[in-house]
C-alpha cells in the first residue's frame, strides 16, 4: 500500500462561504483526525493582489506551500446569492456588500487556475448543497490518498508541472508512506531496455554502500549499526541523491531528484525508487526493528521537457 501523506489541511473562499461550519463538522465527526485551518496562502495571495501590498516572499510562500503535494487544499466557492444572504443575515465586521462582492469575484477568478493544482479540490454545487455534504466530500477526498498507485502519483506531478510556469515546477515535495509488504515493486524495472545501465549504477551502487558501511569498509574502518548515518549515495544524474536513516522504528528514505522529465520518464523512476526502496528495507530490517517506511522526494526540477536544458 502507498499512502499520500496529509500535513495539512486548508479550508479556503471567500467569508461566509462556510470554511468554519465545514471545519467544525469534520473535526466533530472525525475527533480531530486532521490538521485543518482557515485559510493558506492562497488567501494571503489573492488579499495581497487585491489591496496591493507590498509582499516580496508572497509568490516564494504560495509555491512552497502549494507545491507540497502532502498539503490539501478544498475551495469553496457558492454562488454570490447565497454569500449575498448570508452576509445580510449575519453582518460582517471588515466587509459591506461591495468589498464582499470584491474578494468573492477575485476567488472566482483565481479558481480558474487553482483547479489545475491536483491538491487543490472544487467543492461543487452539489457537495455545498448541505454542510452534511461538504463534510463528507472532504472525508471522501482525504480517504482516495490513503491508498494510491505508482501512475497516480505521477500524474498529480504530472499535473502540477504542466500547470506551473515554463511547464517547469520547482521545489516539489512529497512523502509517501509505504507499508512493509511493497506491495507491486518488481525488479523488471531494472531491465527497462532505455534505463537499464542509469538504473543499475544507481541500484547497486546503494545497496554495496549499505553493505560496506555494515561491513566497516569506511575510511574510519568502524562498522555501522542501523542508527547510522552513512547510508547514502549521491551522483550528479537526475536521481541525484539517496539517504536511507533508522529512527523510532522508521525507515526514512530521502531522495532528491536534481532534474526530472515527468512525461517520459516520471513513472519509470518513481517505479525503479520504488522497488529500490524495497531492497534497502530487506538489508536494514536484518539490523532493527522497522515499523513504518516512508519516501521522501524532492523535486529540484520537475519538468515538460521544452526548451529546458537537462
Amino acid at each position: 500500500m502507498i499512502e499520500l501523506a496529509t500535513h495539512n489541511i486548508f479550508v479556503e473562499g471567500p467569508d461566509c462561504s462556510g470554511k468554519t461550519t465545514l471545519i467544525r463538522n469534520v473535526h466533530s465527526l472525525t475527533g480531530y483526525q486532521w490538521h485543518l485551518m482557515d485559510r493558506s496562502q492562497i488567501s494571503r495571495r489573492i488579499f495581497g493582489k487585491m489591496y496591493n501590498r507590498d509582499l516580496g516572499d508572497i509568490d516564494y510562500n504560495f509555491k512552497r506551500e502549494v507545491f507540497n503535494l502532502n498539503n490539501l487544499f478544498i475551495l469553496m466557492i457558492p454562488e454570490w446569492e447565497i454569500i449575498r444572504e448570508r452576509f445580510q443575515r449575519r453582518g460582517d465586521e471588515i466587509h459591506d456588500e461591495a468589498s464582499l462582492k470584491r474578494v468573492y469575484d477575485a476567488f472566482a477568478e483565481d479558481a480558474g487556475f487553482l483547479i489545475n493544482l491536483p491538491n487543490v479540490y472544487l467543492l461543487s454545487d452539489k457537495d455545498l448543497a448541505s454542510p452534511e455534504r461538504s463534510r463528507d466530500r472532504l472525508i471522501s477526498i482525504v480517504n482516495s490518498r490513503s491508498e494510491m498507485q505508482i501512475e497516480g502519483i505521477s500524474n498529480m506531478i504530472c499535473k502540477l508541472s504542466s500547470a506551473s510556469p515554463r511547464n517547469e515546477c520547482t521545489g516539489m515535495q512529497l512523502t509517501l508512506l509505504v507499508d512493509n509488504q511493497f506491495k507491486g515493486a518488481s525488479s523488471d524495472i531494472l531491465n527497462l531496455p532505455s534505463e537499464r545501465e542509469y538504473y543499475g549504477e544507481i541500484f547497486h551502487g546503494m545497496l554495496k554502500k549499505i553493505d560496506d558501511e555494515i561491513a566497516g569498509k569506511n575510511e574510519y574502518n568502524l562498522s555501522q549499526t542501523s542508527s547510522s548515518r552513512r547510508f547514502i549515495y549521491t551522483n550528479d544524474s537526475c536521481i541525484s541523491l539517496i539517504h536511507a536513516m533508522c529512527r523510532d522504528n522508521t525507515l526514512d528514505l530521502h531522495i532528491v531528484m536534481r532534474s526530472t522529465d515527468v512525461l517520459d520518464k516520471l513513472e519509470h523512476d518513481l517505479n525503479f525508487i520504488y522497488y529500490l526502496s524495497s531492497q534497502i528495507f530487506k538489508k536494514i530490517v536484518k539490523l532493527t526493528t522497522i515499523e513504518k517506511v516512508q519516501i521522501r522526494l524532492n523535486f529540484n526540477s520537475a519538468h515538460i521537457l521544452s526548451g529546458i536544458n537537462p
